[in-house]
């Protein structure tokens, strides 16, 4: 005999990155079928006013068989001799929509894009689109390769400097960056990344790169003082860098 395919239960939910990393818990909520209180599942209720349509609101009716007559409840108003309606809040089906919280666990390492399925009970599967929220500046390539854009001003870039970027499964690292850094440049963060084999441990992971651009400044924020001076200054400053840059070029070189 064919087993019945059981009923699916399509939702959707979005989660940031580090939820699939450290996995979580999380409570959603399923529209099931349920015993209407009104008609208690009956689908009918009683009218006081109307008798049965079946017995004619004598609650019993007669039952002749070969030889005897035997008087029986009636089995529509339940004796009651009352006439019956549709029931209104579940229009006679006899069940209504509620909604049922439902706890479904997301395990560590939960591939991205992927969808969990749940089995509620022998009838009933829920099936979870799992959608992700990435961090800013962030994208995800091929192989679970994750890249965030850092962005250095030009005295960074030059100098060297120390910046506090966030982790994927939170919290913040301290991440050294050295003098003269060329633009484009990669920063590996090893086993900062996503869980290589889905459901996997979080301690085997892929690498974090931080992708090194120069940041632009927005003078259209400030006041116009402010914007002014900094035009003026940087005017100055990057004059003076053109002739450090023109003395060096121009000096002969030593034999």
């Amino acid at each position: 005999m064919p087993v019945a395919k059981p009923t699916a239960i399509a939702k959707s939910i979005t989660l940031e990155l580090k939820d699939l990393i450290l996995g979580k818990k999380v409570e959603i909520d399923i529209d099931c079928d349920a015993a209407c209180l009104q008609c208690l599942g009956v689908g009918k209720v009683f009218v006081a006013t109307e008798p049965c349509s079946s017995c004619g609101g004598t609650g019993m009716f007669t039952r002749n068989e070969p030889g005897i007559q035997m008087r029986m409840t009636c089995a529509q108003c339940q004796g009651s001799g009352k006439g019956q309606n549709p029931c209104e809040p579940c229009s006679g089906n006899g069940t209504r929509k509620v909604k049922q919280p439902l706890k479904i666990n997301i395990p560590p390492g939960f591939p991205l894009g992927s969808q969990l399925r749940q089995q509620i009970d022998p009838g009933l599967v829920l099936l979870v689109n799992v959608d992700t929220v990435l961090p800013p500046d962030t994208e995800i390539y091929e192989e679970g390769r994750v890249v965030r854009t850092i962005r250095l001003t030009y005295p960074q870039l030059i100098l060297g400097t120390t910046i506090t970027t966030p982790l994927l499964e939170g919290g913040t690292t301290n991440i050294k960056i050295p003098p003269r850094i060329d633009l484009g440049q990669l920063i590996r963060l090893k086993g900062k990344g996503l869980v290589k084999s889905p459901m996997g441990s979080i301690k085997d992971r892929t690498d974090l790169f931080l992708l090194i651009e120069l940041m632009s400044v927005d003078l259209t924020t400030t006041t116009p003082t402010l914007n002014n001076e900094f035009i003026d200054k940087e005017t100055v400053l990057l004059e003076q860098l053109d002739a450090l840059y023109n003395s060096v070029i121009t000096q002969p070189s030593s034999t």
